[in-house]
């Protein structure tokens, strides 16, 4: 699957479609296929972050929704050749849908609202727990929906918390996050309401958005504070510092369903009238509390609420238990999958089959190697948690997103490590090799995509790794491995590429094999 996703983030919109339109490009990822971003406007901190996972970004200048926006993602789907188009935008109205059908592309709208006067694409996502059918009885005939929180889509680095238990400690660490952007500056007004609050004992970290213009007003909020409140600007571990919190205070958008799956106390405040349906959703389900608009909320009414909600333990306990019982963090793969039961191709565009590569274009000497960049981390990551892989590991449990980016960075940092990728003769890729030098010595990391395994693949990756290694390295005499023993798969790659067994030693509980392969 290519699914091309047109969507915006800016100071005025927030950051909400294109974050929420992460979540399901990682889910194409992880199911083996491919997203690019197709936007007219994007904050360059969010730029990078989707750089940085793999995902092209395509930069348009239209006004967004017109015809000329239309016409440039129709041409950005065939150039692409994409097998989806996904818009998420309130712009994107009934007449720019119909003009993405009439080009014979499948489409995916993502909508909140049920606003439009007519809805024209082969699908319809709305992850509000409040959507039902009738709110799109005016649809076009053909046009089917995926509603409710079940697809509520949530972005990779938070898969690894899953089941994580939560604290049942007093409230001591609160969190407020309002979105990416807050125009309206309500971030200012629930520092007010805190600083007014009577809880005294609490630590504060207050998330500050790429696009959120009032920076210089906070930081003087805080200053002039007698509570520990620390700001923090783009936070990228929004699952930790979730977990490190007691307690919320949050923007009614997509962060609440962050804030259900984690299990995490909250107030909700409505910053845009499409989250106004879903706040009320989630207090009557009493995974939240809905304090409403924020434009009718005053610091004392905002410092109340918190109070009652710091001092009743028991809602706290039946929100967690409510928010968790609701989203379970698997929305975006529920959403690929369908994609990929209506999947259909752009006419006039050429496909490779969807199928795995025949043994013709998978033979092993139809590998090409490049060295890995700072793009691949997601189908690094997904490789090095495959449940084979992780059993075979030194260090067998699922690795953090966050964690796993650190690593890779430092590692493509290092002039001593290098990491290698593998694509067959259709572009795929297909496995890794990494090389850390010590002195004279090269140690080796390999392993093979899943689906590719049993192929022949390991050894001739093995073998031609050592020789992109040994270019212009004449100091290295010797490479290589550590292998636990029941790992017969392994064991005979490393062999069959020439290594030879030295000795076992153990690890814990395993028994490892030594091998070494000279130049």
């Amino acid at each position: 699957m290519k699914l091309l996703i047109r969507a915006d983030a800016n100071s005025e919109i927030g950051l909400g479609h294109v974050m929420r339109c992460l979540a399901l490009a990682q889910a194409c990822q992880d199911s083996g296929g491919a997203a690019e971003f197709l936007c007219a406007s994007l904050p360059p901190a969010v730029d990078e972050r989707l750089r940085s996972e793999g995902f092209p970004v395509r930069r348009i200048d239209v006004v967004v929704g017109s015809s000329a926006d239309a016409a440039a993602t129709v041409e950005a789907a065939r150039e692409s050749s994409a097998t989806w188009v996904a818009a998420d935008g309130y712009a994107l109205d009934a007449e720019f849908q119909s003009s993405m059908k009439g080009s014979g592309a499948r489409l995916l709208v993502i909508d909140d609202m049920a606003h439009l006067a007519a809805y024209e694409a082969d699908l319809v996502l709305n992850q509000n727990p409040q959507a039902t059918d009738a709110i799109y009885a005016h649809r076009a005939a053909g046009t089917d929906l995926l509603l409710g929180s079940r697809y509520a889509m949530l972005r990779r680095e938070f898969c690894a918390w899953r089941d994580c238990p939560r604290k049942p400690a007093p409230v001591r660490r609160l969190l407020v996050t309002l979105g990416g952007a807050d125009p309206a500056n309500v971030t200012l007004k629930v520092i007010q309401a805190i600083r007014q609050s009577e809880t005294q004992a609490i630590e504060v970290i207050v998330l500050v958005g790429p696009a959120n213009p009032h920076r210089a007003e906070l930081v003087d909020a805080v200053r002039g504070s007698n509570r520990a409140i620390e700001l923090k600007e783009s936070a990228s571990n929004m699952p930790e510092l979730m977990n490190w919190a007691d307690c919320a205070i949050a923007a009614a958008g997509s962060t609440c369903w962050e804030l259900a799956f984690m299990g995490v106390p909250n107030l909700l405040i409505v910053l845009a009238e499409n989250q106004s349906g879903g706040a009320e959703a989630m207090q009557r389900l009493n995974a939240s509390r809905n304090l409403g608009w924020h434009a009718d909320l005053q610091p004392e009414a905002i410092a109340m609420e918190l109070e009652q909600l710091l001092g009743a333990k028991e809602v706290r306990d039946k929100m967690s238990d409510c928010g968790r019982a609701l989203i379970d963090g698997r929305g975006a793969a529920r959403v690929i999958a369908e994609l990929g039961k209506r999947t259909s191709y752009l006419p006039g565009t050429r496909h490779r089959s969807p199928e795995l590569p025949s043994r013709e274009t998978d033979r092993p000497d139809a590998l090409q190697l490049r060295l890995a960049n700072a793009g691949d981390a997601g189908t690094l990551w997904r490789w090095a948690n495959d449940p084979e892989v992780r059993a075979c590991a030194f260090s067998q449990g699922q690795i953090a997103w966050e964690d796993h980016v650190k690593w890779l960075t430092a590692k493509l940092q290092d002039p001593d490590c290098f990491i290698l990728l593998a694509s067959d003769a259709a572009d795929r890729l297909v496995g890794q090799i990494r090389f850390d030098i010590r002195g004279g010595e090269a140690w080796i990391g390999v392993s093979v995509s899943a689906a590719m395994r049993g192929r022949g693949l390991a050894s001739e990756l093995i073998r031609r790794g050592m020789a992109h290694a040994a270019e212009g390295r004449p100091s290295l005499e010797v490479f290589r491995a550590e292998i636990k023993a029941f790992n017969a798969r392994s064991l005979r790659a490393f062999q069959r590429a020439g290594f030879v067994r030295l000795g076992e030693t153990t690890h814990g509980d395993d028994v490892v094999v030594q091998l070494a392969c000279h130049r």
